[in-house]
C-alpha cells in the first residue's frame, strides 16, 4: 500500500512529466501509486499517457483520451512489457512490494535508466 509521501511524490512525477511532455506508461492499479498517477493525469487534462492491464478493461478507469493497452497474462509479464516498451523507469516503493522491486531488477537488466524512490521508512503504523 502507498502512503501520503509516496502519493505526493507521485504527483510530483507527473508535474515534472507534464512539463517535459514526456509520454507516462503506468500500471492500471485501482490503488496506491498506479491510482494516483492516473487520478492526477485526469485532474492535469494531460492524456499523454499509456494505461498497462492484464485485465480487458483498466482497474483504476484510465486516463481520459490517454490509451489502454491490455498486455500479458499476469502482473510480472506486464510490468516486463512495459519495461521494455520505456526509455526510463521510475518505481516508487513501499519497501514490500515485491513486483516493484521485481520490475526495478528487470529494467535494471536491459540497462534501462532506472530509479528507484524507496518509502520504505516512512512508514507510521
Amino acid at each position: 500500500s502507498a502512503n501520503w509521501n509516496m502519493l505526493e511524490y507521485a504527483r510530483r512525477v507527473v508535474d515534472r512529466a507534464i512539463e517535459c511532455n514526456w509520454q507516462i506508461v503506468v500500471g492500471d492499479n485501482a490503488n496506491g501509486v498506479d491510482a494516483e498517477v492516473v487520478r492526477e493525469c485526469n485532474l492535469r487534462h494531460y492524456n499523454n499517457v499509456i494505461v498497462v492491464g492484464v485485465a480487458q478493461k483498466p482497474r483504476n478507469n484510465g486516463v481520459r483520451g490517454g490509451q489502454y493497452i491490455q498486455r500479458g497474462s499476469s502482473h510480472g509479464e506486464r510490468d516486463q512489457m512495459m519495461a521494455k516498451a520505456s526509455d526510463r523507469m521510475l518505481g516508487i516503493w513501499n519497501g514490500k512490494s515485491p513486483g516493484t522491486e521485481k520490475a526495478y531488477q528487470f529494467a535494471q537488466s536491459l540497462n534501462k535508466t532506472v530509479h528507484l524512490m524507496s518509502f520504505e521508512n516512512t512508514f507510521v503504523s
